[in-house]
């Protein structure tokens, strides 16, 4: 049996050019990450027995559904696991999360920050900022015709180069390596461990948002 998460984001070429870019040090040392996933959410479509999204009993909240690609993205480029989170945010009338903004930081005071919302926005991208330069993915959550195509690469000077990118449908490519693994015993991307270290930040976000402190991730 293989269990593994579904972050389409691992699948993509364009965050693993990214990743690849940072681990060669492209960008130096990787000294902060941050990340906006937002969009405004209308009223029809708050429903909470018509969107999943909206009923806090089945996972609702907008950090579950889409601040979980944002911590998972930036977890993934800095190459390690956050110490602390302090996250502010506002809850909707169904009782979710439908705004939050959050800051992680990290052993040798390197930090991450990241804002996800169904009240404000939009906003889709990813940025990795170094010692020597810096990332940065527009469209970075998209998928279909809003997924990202263009990565852009900035040095120390401000000099801008792109690398692009065609189009992919990150369902499929997920599936395909899921296949892999199957058929082939690939290890997925994606292992237990992984998924429950992401969880260790989730969990740490939910209880800063509720007691209005900074809360250490390893205490879960």
């Amino acid at each position: 049996m293989l269990l593994a998460e579904a972050f389409r984001l691992r699948s993509q070429p364009i965050h693993h050019r990214a990743i690849e870019l940072i681990r060669g040090g492209r960008i130096g040392q990787v000294l902060h990450v941050r990340n906006a996933m937002m969009w405004v959410v209308p009223p029809q479509d708050q429903d909470p027995t018509r969107n999943w999204r909206f009923d806090k009993a089945v996972g609702g909240g907008v950090t579950f559904d889409i601040g979980c690609y944002c911590i998972n993205q930036l977890r993934w480029a800095m190459g390690s696991e956050p110490e602390t989170v302090y996250a502010v945010g506002r809850w909707g009338a169904t009782g979710v999360d439908e705004h939050v903004s959050a800051v992680a930081t990290f052993a040798d005071g390197r930090t991450a920050e990241w804002c996800v919302s169904w009240q404000a926005g939009p906003a889709h991208v990813a940025e990795v900022l170094g010692t020597e330069g810096s990332l940065r993915i527009q469209r970075a959550w998209g998928d279909g015709p809003n997924t990202a195509v263009e990565l852009e690469i900035f040095d120390a000077q401000r000099t801008r180069q792109t690398e692009q990118f065609a189009p992919t449908d990150q369902f499929w490519l997920q599936l395909e390596h899921m296949q892999d693994c199957l058929e082939n015993g690939t290890p997925h991307r994606i292992p237990p461990s992984d998924s429950i270290a992401q969880m260790r930040v989730i969990d740490a976000v939910y209880k800063s948002l509720k007691t209005n402190l900074p809360t250490p991730v390893t205490q879960f």
